[in-house]
């Protein structure tokens, strides 16, 4: 039996969340909800 690993995030990279959180929110929508310096 494989164990999974305890991090949820495991393989996912970065790129792919930026992708996914820019086709559920639109570009200028994450603009407004996350505040970047």
């Amino acid at each position: 039996m494989e164990q999974k690993p305890k991090d949820p995030l495991h393989g996912i990279t970065l790129e792919k969340i930026l992708i996914e959180l820019v086709e559920r929110f639109g570009w200028e929508e994450l603009g407004n909800i996350i505040s970047i310096r």
